[in-house]
């Protein structure tokens, strides 16, 4: 959380929407989306300590997947 305090505004039953996961890079903050059950909807940015290759794991769904792209194309 780039604010501490967003944290305590999610409640159970909210739902979560995060945006731009496509343009996911190092140091870029991600955008999320709450749509609260009980209270105001509201959005706030995070941050995360993703490295290049882990961003490419996660686009790819596993770090397996990634290697074994790499290694039979």
């Amino acid at each position: 959380f780039k604010d501490p305090n967003d944290y305590d505004k999610i409640h159970e039953n909210d739902r979560l929407s995060i945006f731009d996961l496509a343009s996911l890079s190092p140091g870029k903050p991600v955008t999320v989306s709450v749509k609260s059950a009980d209270s105001d909807d509201f959005t706030f940015e995070t941050t995360h300590t993703f490295s290049k290759d882990q961003i490419e794991w996660f686009t790819a769904g596993s770090a397996l997947n990634v290697i074994r792209a790499q290694t039979s194309g």
